[in-house]
């Protein structure tokens, strides 16, 4: 049976598409045959793992055309340390300008969670990148998300945006649990692109106050996630050695540990 994860935040810049991109590659390197679905209009998830934009959620929702048509396999010199051969697969449903007309018929807020019974058997994790505002496929996308991750860098209008994220979980989890699914589980708060300055560790001490474990370790800012992305390659690919790699693999630890114990 298939998971779903979603990194959401109702902010851009914070690293969402960093972090789905280093959990579903990850996940892939360490064995398990992972699907990443990009719907943010600017297509930098797609982009990052060397994929040309395509409209691949615009045709799954509104052609209804299927996941064997759409998605597509990434080369795992993109994402895998050179010379190693991952265990698992990681494959991408595109995204393009497109993404932004996306109109869920309806207003279906199950749609995606229907269309994503087809891949069952076929994928092991389905990973969300999503775009930094609420959209139409906002909605869906929560439905369809087992788990939530909340990347949020300690400055005040980002952690006003979290918690403004936050408070709509509850009734995106009861839609789940109304028709049979579980409730949506947040996995944890990552702060992201931390640094060595006054209001970050304040703000981290406030939040981890507030949140207790549910704060995960802040991912410092560091410039190899810059230099990675121009290469279009992860950090795992571009700097496997670097302490960016060591950051990523504590995240996708987590991650995997949360899987297991479901």
């Amino acid at each position: 049976m298939y998971r779903t994860i979603s990194a959401i935040q109702e902010k851009g810049g914070i690293g969402k598409t960093t972090l789905t991109t280093i959990i579903a590659s990850g996940l892939a390197i360490r064995g398990l045959r992972v699907l990443a679905i990009d719907t943010d209009a600017q297509a930098h998830l797609t982009v990052g793992m060397g994929l040309k934009p395509e409209p691949g959620i615009y045709e799954l929702i509104i052609r209804e055309r299927g996941f064997d048509e759409l998605v597509r396999v990434v080369d795992p010199s993109r994402y895998a340390p050179a010379g190693s051969t991952p265990s698992g697969t990681l494959a991408v449903l595109p995204g393009n300008i497109e993404t932004m007309n996306v109109n869920v018929p309806g207003g279906n807020a199950y749609s995606l969670q229907q269309r994503l019974e087809e891949i069952d058997g076929i994928f092991d994790v389905v990973v969300y990148d999503t775009p930094p505002t609420p959209s139409f496929l906002h909605a869906p996308v929560m439905v369809s998300s087992d788990f939530i991750l909340l990347p949020a860098e300690m400055e005040f209008y980002c952690l006003k945006a979290l918690s403004s994220t936050m408070k709509h979980i509850p009734d995106f989890s009861s839609m789940r649990v109304a028709k049979g699914l579980s409730p949506i589980r947040i996995l944890g708060i990552i702060p992201t692109m931390m640094r060595s300055v006054v209001e970050h560790e304040e703000n981290l001490k406030t939040l981890r106050e507030e949140h207790g474990d549910l704060v995960w370790p802040p991912m410092p800012l560091r410039i190899t996630w810059a230099e990675a992305s121009m290469q279009r390659k992860t950090v795992f690919a571009y700097d496997p050695d670097g302490k960016a790699a060591q950051d990523a693999w504590t995240v996708v630890d987590n991650v995997m540990g949360a899987l297991e114990h479901v």
